[in-house]
């Protein structure tokens, strides 16, 4: 099979620089249309980590041409965006978390203008010192996480202050969900008791167990992941990071979870202690750089996961699930150089560097589409014995 190599920054470019002009982009110059594709035999893996492994299924890599529409970034002089790290979307914007600012910048969905930007350092209004997580909430709000400053900063689509939602004393999250009726999950940093949830005053409602028997200890840098909205704004669907699959939160707690189309066991976790006079340091350290979800956005009734793994795709796949189900349907490749997705309006954004400058582009998919969940060949998948939701 014949790849365009070149990342999509390289292409996406002329975007920047001919704003008026019109591109293309497939995700490979030549894709192969139903593409099997086995993912490693996860079994090797589980007497290292004492993990169950689940056989892996079909990938099916379709070929898909996407209109590179406008991209910001990807040159020396660009400075207005720095240092950022994550991407949050609805129909209207597209959501840059920066914390070298720190600030949040929103460029409009329709031509990549700014339409406003939020936050300069500091602990008073309008400030954030260390924010390191963003979310549409499913009321269309706008959610940043500043442990520095213990609490949540709630701005409408229009970057207007709406409230702040305080976290008490908590802190080590990674990544947060915002519910229909106002309630906030966060996903904690390795930890097995991994959701936290908030009601809308910030007052702790519930801690939830992951549904997965697999793993080690429960501090353990095994659980690592991304929590991304599901329509229709009262769920919340996590990804594991480092293998296994995903899960869907409700209002009921967490469904059975539904392993990855290419699935593998949890990676061993080495644990280093310190004694320090009184003070006891703990380091967790991953053995190996396998890693799986990068990260995952939710549209419509389809889970896209940005993938790594080990395929002869890997760090180069973006794989789609369908909800509440949580059947695989189809996987897309494309040259490696995207860190980041959100998913809105038929648009996808990515967010990678143009060498060492950050870039971000925005691509007019038609996703999400009616959804008819495909079958797929092989045992494993989403309908498979890893179960539903």
């Amino acid at each position: 099979m014949l790849h365009d190599r070149r990342t999509p920054w390289a292409l996406v470019s002329n975007v920047t620089r001919a704003a008026r002009s019109r591109l293309i982009l497939a995700t490979t110059s030549l894709l192969v249309l139903a593409c099997g594709e086995r993912g490693p035999n996860a079994a090797d893996d589980s007497a290292t980590t004492g993990a169950k492994s689940t056989a892996a299924s079909i990938r099916t890599v379709t070929a898909a041409e996407w209109e590179a529409t406008w991209a910001r970034g990807g040159e020396a002089e660009d400075t207005l965006l720095l240092m950022p790290t994550q991407l949050a979307a609805d129909s209207t914007h597209v959501y840059v978390l920066d914390p070298a600012g720190p600030r949040i910048v929103a460029f409009r969905a329709s031509d990549g203008g700014v339409a406003w930007s939020y936050g300069r350092r500091g602990a008073g209004p309008g400030e954030l010192r260390h924010p390191t997580a963003i979310a549409v909430s499913g009321t269309g709000e706008l959610l940043v996480l500043d442990e520095s400053n213990q609490r949540i900063t709630v701005l409408a689509s229009d970057g207007r202050f709406v409230r702040g939602i305080p976290l008490r004393g908590a802190f080590g999250f990674e990544s947060l969900c915002g519910r229909a009726e106002g309630e906030v999950l966060l996903k904690r940093s390795g930890h097995r008791a991994s959701i936290v949830r908030l009601a809308r005053d910030g007052a702790l409602v519930s801690s939830i167990d992951l549904p997965w028997d697999e793993g080690d200890a429960e501090w353990s840098a095994q659980w690592s992941g991304r929590l991304a909205g599901a329509d229709p704004g009262d769920g919340c669907v996590l990804a594991l990071a480092h293998g296994l699959g995903f899960t869907l939160y409700d209002a009921t707690g967490p469904r059975p979870p539904v392993p990855y189309v290419e699935p593998f066991a949890l990676p061993a976790v080495t644990v280093t202690k310190q004694r320090d006079g009184e003070r006891m340091t703990v380091t967790q350290r991953i053995v190996g750089d396998r890693a799986a979800a990068i990260d995952a956005a939710v549209a419509g009734r389809q889970l896209f996961v940005l993938f790594a793994g080990e395929s002869r795709f890997a760090y180069g796949i973006i794989d789609v699930y369908a909800l509440p189900s949580g059947a695989y349907e189809r996987s897309y490749s494309y040259a490696a150089g995207i860190e980041r997705i959100a998913v809105a309006g038929g648009m996808l954004y990515a967010l990678g560097r143009e060498g060492d400058i950050p870039l971000l582009a925005a691509y007019h998919t038609g996703w999400p589409a009616t959804v008819t969940p495909a079958a797929t060949s092989g045992a494993g998948g989403a309908g498979g014995a890893g179960g539903g939701f």
